[in-house]
């Protein structure tokens, strides 16, 4: 009920918004759910391959990292 809702108030994957780019990674686990087509031409929707959400993200230290 409450997804059936917020699709319905924010257009679900067929949003229509101007000068945005939706990006998603070939790898991403939540790939199914974002948005692959744009419904308007001053937006974009792109596929970044070998991606995905939080990739860039490892348990290896860093000299950078807190104690």
């Amino acid at each position: 009920k409450k997804v059936k809702y917020t699709n319905e108030l924010y257009g679900g994957n067929k949003i229509n918004v101007t000068n945005v780019i939706f990006t998603q990674g070939s790898e991403d686990l939540w790939r199914e759910l974002e948005v692959t087509k744009s419904t308007n031409p001053t937006s974009k929707a792109i596929l970044i391959d070998g991606a995905s959400e939080c990739s860039d993200i490892d348990d290896s230290d860093s000299e950078y990292d807190s104690p």
